[in-house]
């Protein structure tokens, strides 16, 4: 078990790989998803903390279109309301700047998402 403790140890910044969770020596070794090798920390943090209670598990790009569309976000009304109330503001924010959504509209969309669930957001949002 010694090679684990030596083997696992998350590449944060280091000019060539950026902020991945696994190392490719990971991926390899312990056949670790791809997908899970190239996602940023914060990405596996925000889709875990949404997803942890439930089986239809949404990916980053279909949290993105629900955080987008009001519609939508009532298929998956848990996911998006843990989203907005247990995500910390910063992961939310990084997270719709990494999908390509304005802070403006993820504001207008968690005030929209509020009023329809009568659940809370972040303060931030409001």
């Amino acid at each position: 078990m010694s090679h684990v403790a030596t083997c696992f140890r998350p590449l944060i910044g280091d000019g060539r790989t950026g902020d991945r969770l696994f190392s490719p020596e990971l991926v390899h070794l312990w056949g670790i998803p791809y997908i899970m090798s190239i996602m940023s920390k914060h990405l596996v943090s925000v889709l875990t903390t949404v997803n942890a209670p439930y089986s239809n598990q949404l990916d980053g790009a279909q949290l993105a279109h629900c955080l987008s569309n009001v519609e939508l976000a009532k298929d998956f009304p848990g996911q998006v309301s843990s989203f907005l109330g247990e995500v910390p503001v910063v992961q939310q924010t990084s997270f719709a700047a990494e999908f390509g959504i304005e802070l403006e509209a993820l504001k207008a969309f968690a005030s929209d998402f509020a009023s329809w669930s009568g659940s809370q957001c972040s303060a931030a949002l409001e």
